[in-house]
Order: structure tokens, then C-alpha cells, then sequence
């Protein structure tokens, strides 16, 4: 096993829950960041852990890329793959109740740093020069995007806020959430290992990097409202600040809309996690 000198320094971490438990994870290292949200089911019930199987994925997952990640003779793919099918094994529920998350990923391979993403976790990396390279997801926010606008349509037809249509938007959601890892649908993580060829992909000099961010939905909801322009934004001020005040800014906006009207969105808070480190 070939090990990489570690090129990522001052790694900071965040996660917060949204709710009573959290569905993400984070992780990082001295050649890894990574960054995983999993999908809360919408209506099955857990199988692998009592109370939420996309939370027994991130966390069986996280363990998996904690242990393997730094192992640089070996393709990314190859070490998710290889988990995937571990948890595969593991899972005694019906195939269709597969739990799925997000995945983002940096890691140190040669003299580059890669990238890899699955869903809609958020990536930056802020090059030498000052610039960023940012990667977001985007069929699944239109998907998320045409539900929202469902709930929007119902919620002015029957004279109720957006929070109190969401009940009738599940047989939309579930259409959605069935055209996971299917062309004409959405790339996403899961035990069955289908979506990973279809993630995004990037590799860039490790000479040109300067600076590494990755956040799940929940911390980019701070661009929804207003708390940052925009993915390289956040990275910037995430930098500059910390992750946590940022996240308090963000429950102080969604305290402020419990019927979800400023920011259209699902649920008044998801889980907020987020990973920065310096290059070099």
C-alpha cells in the first residue's frame, strides 16, 4: 500500500444536525476531505439502524473512506465500489428501500488533487492565482426545484403556506426519488454501486491549488438565503470566518421562516456539514 506525503493542512471540519440525528458525515486527512449527505427515506422503515438507514450509509461509509482513502495506488472508484458492495452484502431490506446519500470527495493522487461528487454536495477549490473552480450538482436540484414549484402551485391554490402542502407533493417526490441512478434521472451513492462511473470528475495540478471546501445541501442553503453570493463565496467566508457562525446565521434565517415561504425548501433545517483545508 503506497502512502502520499500529506499535502492538506489546517483541515477543519463541521456538521450539525437539523433534526434529532444526523444523515451526513465528514472526514478528513492529510491527503482527503470528503463530505457525504444521505437522502432521509420518505417513507420505509429502517432496516440497517433504528433510526434512519441513510444514516447507517454515511456512517458505514465514512468509515470506509477514513480507512481506505489514503491508500493512493488505488482509483477512487475502486475503493467505493468495493464499500458499496460491503454494505450491499450487509443489507437484509427489499432492494427498492436501498438507502442513497451524496458524496464529495478531494483527495491527493500523483501531483494532483482530484475531485469526485455524486448528488448535490458542493465543491471549491480556490486555485493559486485566486480563482475558484467550483462543481455543483444539477439534475437533482431540477427535480427538487419542479417539487418545490408543485408545492408552491398547491400551497397558493388551496390558501396555506408552503410547509402545509408538502403532504401533497410525497407521490411526486417518490417519482423523483425512483429515477436515482437511471439515464434521464440523477447519479447519486449507493450500496449498489450503479451511480459511481456517472460522478463528476475532475483532477487539478497540486501545484495550483491553494485552498479546498466541500459542503452538503444543508450549509449551501446559506446561498439561498443571502448569507453568501455563491458556492465560491462561501468557501471564501468559511475561510475567512469559520463554519459555525455561518451556521448559526443560517438557523437564525430558517428559525425566522417556519413555513419554509423565504426559502422554498422541504423541511425548516437540514443537517449542515462542511470540510476546508489549505493545500501545500
Amino acid at each position: 500500500m503506497v502512502l502520499f506525503s500529506p499535502p492538506f493542512r489546517e483541515i477543519s471540519t463541521f456538521t450539525r444536525p437539523g433534526a434529532r440525528w444526523n444523515e451526513d458525515a465528514v472526514g478528513g486527512g492529510g491527503s482527503f476531505l470528503y463530505v457525504l449527505d444521505g437522502a432521509t427515506s420518505l417513507d420505509a422503515a429502517p432496516v440497517m439502524d433504528p433510526v434512519s438507514d441513510a444514516a447507517w450509509l454515511v456512517r458505514e461509509t465514512a468509515r470506509w473512506l477514513d480507512r481506505h482513502l489514503p491508500e493512493a495506488s488505488r482509483p477512487l472508484e475502486d475503493i467505493l465500489a468495493q464499500g458499496m458492495a460491503r454494505l450491499l452484502d450487509q443489507w437484509s431490506g427489499p432492494r427498492a428501500a436501498l438507502p442513497s446519500a451524496g458524496v464529495a470527495i478531494f483527495r491527493r493522487r500523483g501531483e494532483g488533487v482530484e475531485y469526485f461528487g455524486l448528488g448535490d454536495c458542493a465543491a471549491s477549490l480556490q486555485l493559486t492565482d485566486g480563482t475558484f473552480r467550483t462543481w455543483e450538482e444539477t439534475a437533482l436540484s431540477a427535480l427538487d426545484g419542479q417539487a418545490l414549484e408543485e408545492a408552491c402551485a398547491l400551497a397558493q391554490a388551496r390558501g396555506c403556506s408552503l410547509r402545509e402542502s408538502l403532504p401533497g407533493i410525497q407521490a411526486t417526490l417518490r417519482r423523483h426519488r425512483a429515477l436515482r441512478n437511471t439515464p434521464g434521472g440523477y447519479w447519486i451513492l449507493d450500496p449498489t454501486g450503479v451511480g459511481i462511473p456517472h460522478a463528476r470528475r475532475e483532477t487539478v495540478p497540486l501545484s495550483q491549488c491553494r485552498s479546498l471546501f466541500l459542503c452538503t445541501d444543508g450549509l449551501a442553503q446559506c446561498v439561498g438565503f443571502g448569507l453568501a453570493a455563491d458556492v465560491a463565496d462561501l468557501h471564501r467566508r468559511a475561510a475567512e470566518g469559520g463554519m459555525a457562525p455561518l451556521a448559526d446565521r443560517l438557523w437564525a434565517c430558517q428559525a425566522a421562516d417556519p413555513d419554509l415561504e423565504a426559502l422554498p425548501r422541504f423541511k425548516r433545517r437540514d443537517d449542515a456539514t462542511g470540510a476546508l483545508c489549505q493545500v501545500g
